[in-house]
């Protein structure tokens, strides 16, 4: 069933951690995670760029290892078509931010059509989107080795 709150959605796990801009550290791995993305539409968890999001990112601990965010960071795995012409949608303060932490990997999802693992300057980023851009779950999960 859709559930329509975070509340909800924390009520229904049994095996598993919500992360909504908190952490936890799993076998000595520490694990950041935040729902936040650009403002699209009229959906949960958006804050529109710059200042807003820009601080939202200043929360991730620099003791990072691996950071889960729903949207990407600007140009990786965040490019879509629009009308015929290519565009990328994801979040420059993200991108900055991450660029000042020591992560191990940045995994997130958000843009369908950047599913896959990319590799930028020793670090690993990870669309996991299982969804293609018409919504249809064929994508297999990515396997991280961490």
């Amino acid at each position: 069933a859709f559930q329509e709150t975070p509340e909800a959605a924390r009520a229904c796990l049994t095996n598993a951690v919500y992360l909504e801009d908190n952490g936890v550290e799993i076998e000595g791995m520490r694990f950041w995670g935040s729902p936040w993305t650009p403002t699209f539409q009229d959906w949960h968890f958006m804050l529109d760029r710059g200042q807003p999001l820009r601080e939202q990112w200043q929360r991730i601990p620099e003791a990072t290892d691996v950071l889960i965010t729903h949207g990407p960071p600007r140009r990786i795995g965040d490019e879509i078509a629009v009308r015929g012409k290519c565009q990328n949608v994801g979040c420059l303060d993200l991108l900055e931010r991450v660029g000042q932490l020591n992560l191990t990997a940045h995994v997130f999802g958000h843009i369908h059509e950047g599913y896959g693992v990319y590799d930028r300057d020793g670090l690993r980023f990870v669309n996991a989107s299982i969804c293609n851009a018409r919504f249809q779950p064929v994508n297999p999960p990515i396997i991280l080795d961490i």
